[in-house]
């Protein structure tokens, strides 16, 4: 195999951490190979080509971790969705574009559905969400009474609301109303708000390129939506967020923005190619909006084959690029952003390198071999990023190895090697970031076209906010995920994404695996096989963060809350089915206790108490029961 220097030392304790990563990077010479690129994204209603293989399984019998599969295998063009979400601590719900029919083209594509009720998912779904309309790129949230809704585009580019009705079992579906010409595509969601009903959403419009039109002079114009009462209405749309408009770019691409909320706080990141990448943030539910730049492309309102010089960038712009160019550094695309329980706007982004000196071709090179997760919060100030995750050495041996230099030995995402950036937080402020890189000791010989190396999930942790990372992200796609071990070398594992609350003990993600790298949409095209969407749940204790609370369903206690909502005061009921310490407490949609009452050792049997909510604002809240060392939660509205 080819040895490939590492640029700096690495280390191999696992729960260590540090403030830069000191992890592998691929030399320059191998990572600085161009590949052209344009504007142009997939919206899944392209006459895609057929590629069937017959010869692969279509199901398999791993542990209850798969909870759906698709044949359609492009999740994302860059950033991915929300795609789970953890409700309350027990229940769990998941989305993903699904897609079965490749050889008529998908033409009942749309979105797969499933949920956890706290014991198991369901059975893996063989139609899509919605009735009528083919759709794709579901983002997904839950309302403050645990009601799933999922936002997606349509062949038509209208943002399509899909919102469950339990008494019906059905979905209830309408579009986003919006008065832009030639429509909206790609959308992004996050739900919170005062009394958690708040849905944020985001979108572009059409581009030129797939048929839509320039919109206040930007091919693919960013635009904010906003539902203050869990999608019946809509106060905001087609809103501009200052900063992210004509004064900046000339166009936008597909993908390549998220959003997260957290109580009224709101964050939007842009992860930009050929421009700044940036972090607007909200702290009224979305009414204003401060916009920060993390990266500073030294052109404004750049265009496609207009071209640099010397002089018209710094030393900061190229610093650590590809040699003999005049490479940019920006971002690949993909990231995301995450409120954190204080209310500090996180973000993460795929590091990336541009250059634009064929000035006659509509198209731009970037280095699909190049690495590094970058990191800001809001401490940092501008234009000032860090690098905090990236490739890792899995032998340890001080060098990282690939079988070949092509650019060809990783399957073809538009991406950099480290992207796919999903962020989750958990109740004491510890974060946690999901992401796909390529490994150097997993690789398929007879890959399309050539010998490819396989993507893996990994995932870092701080513990302090942001200040120090792991040194060694840690590889989950590991021995004991599925029933045969010699399966692990030939997983190709990508888009993962992360329930952004982490409630309890578990890290909760879901993600795309088959055993061919690359896909069969676009990049490689290779045989539309089956591609599963797996759950796992992470044991904290991976990252040496040691819980001793169990978290279990209401019915363990046979807890109540009534009247809910509530003004005044609530009465919690409860059953002890043997003596326990008790303590009741009221948390914050932000993670912060509001109350706390102790109630000492109580006997076995039924209780109620009465609590005081006079001192409590207005909005949604977590009313957390706990028996010794058992925990149950009820969600509280407050009015």
């Amino acid at each position: 195999s080819l040895l490939i220097a590492l640029c700096s030392l690495f280390s191999l304790a696992t729960f260590a951490q540090s403030a830069t990563y000191k992890g592998a990077t691929l030399d320059k010479k191998v990572a600085s190979q161009p590949m052209k690129m344009n504007k142009v994204a997939m919206t899944g209603f392209e006459d895609t080509p057929v590629h069937v293989n017959p010869n692969l399984p279509t199901n398999r019998t791993e542990p209850a971790q798969s909870i759906g599969s698709t044949l359609y295998d492009l999740q994302t063009n860059s950033a991915v969705q929300n795609r789970i979400i953890d409700h309350n601590g027990t229940n769990l719900s998941a989305t993903w574009t699904f897609g079965t029919d490749a050889a008529a083209g998908y033409p009942n594509r749309g979105t797969g559905f499933n949920a956890n009720d706290g014991t198991s998912w369901g059975p893996e779904p063989s139609t899509r969400v919605e009735a009528n309309v083919r759709t794709g790129w579901p983002a997904h949230g839950g309302l403050a009474d645990g009601t799933p809704v999922i936002l997606a585009h349509t062949s038509n580019s209208t943002l399509h609301l899909s919102k469950w009705h339990a008494p019906s079992g059905t979905w209830i579906e309408t579009d986003i109303p919006s008065n832009v010409p030639g429509g909206l595509l790609w959308p992004r969601m996050a739900v919170a708000g005062p009394d958690g009903n708040t849905i944020h959403a985001i979108a572009i419009t059409t581009p030129v390129g797939n048929g839509g039109q320039m919109y206040n002079d930007v091919d693919g114009h960013l635009l904010y939506f906003r539902s203050t009462d869990g999608g019946t209405t809509w106060d905001k749309v087609d809103v501009t967020i200052p900063g992210m408009d004509k004064t900046k770019f000339t166009s936008m691409s597909a993908d390549s923005y998220s959003i997260d909320a957290s109580g009224e706080t709101v964050a939007i990141g842009l992860w930009s190619d050929l421009g700044d990448v940036l972090v607007a943030k909200s702290s009224d539910n979305g009414e204003t909006w401060v916009t920060n730049v993390l990266r500073d492309f030294p052109i404004d309102q750049y265009a496609i084959d207009q071209g640099w010089t010397e002089a018209d960038v710094t030393l900061k712009d190229t610093l650590g690029g590809p040699t003999g160019v005049l490479a940019i550094q920006t971002s690949d695309g993909t990231g995301d952003v995450l409120v954190d329980r204080n209310g500090l706007v996180h973000a993460w982004y795929g590091e990336m390198f541009y250059v634009d000196d064929d000035l006659t071709d509509g198209s731009f090179s970037f280095y699909p071999l190049w690495s590094g997760v970058r990191y800001w919060n809001e401490t940092y100030g501008q234009d000032s990023t860090n690098v905090v995750a990236g490739l890792v050495d899995a032998d340890g041996n001080g060098t990282y190895d690939l079988q070949n230099t092509n650019i060809a030995v990783a399957g073809n995402y538009f991406t950099s090697i480290t992207s796919f950036i999903s962020a989750a937080v958990d109740m004491e402020n510890n974060l946690y970031v999901a992401y796909a890189a390529l490994t150097e000791d997993n690789w398929k010989d007879d890959a399309n076209p050539e010998l490819q190396h396989y993507h893996h999930i990994f995932v870092t942790n701080s513990q302090d906010g942001g200040e120090t990372w792991l040194d060694t992200p840690l590889d989950v796609i590991a021995p004991g995920l599925v029933d045969d071990d010699d399966l692990i070398p030939a997983m190709e594992a990508v888009f993962p994404s992360l329930a952004r609350d982490v409630r309890g003990d578990f890290l909760h993600m879901t993600y795309q695996l088959d055993f061919e790298p690359g896909l069969s949409v676009r990049g490689d095209s290779d045989p539309a096989e089956t591609n599963f969407i797996y759950h796992l749940a992470l044991d904290l204790a991976e990252f040496g963060i040691v819980g001793t609370e169990e978290v279990v369903r209401p019915e363990t206690f046979q807890l109540n809350l009534a009247p809910n909502p509530a003004s005044g005061n609530v009465r919690l009921s409860y059953e002890l089915p043997e003596s326990a310490q008790t303590t009741i407490s009221i948390v914050n949609m932000m993670g912060q206790e509001v109350m706390r009452e102790s109630l000492g050792n109580q006997f076995a049997g039924v209780y109620t108490h009465q609590l005081n909510l006079d001192n409590i604002a207005n909005g949604v809240y977590m009313v957390r029961f706990q028996a010794d060392n058992q925990i149950s939660t009820q969600k509280l509205i407050v009015k």
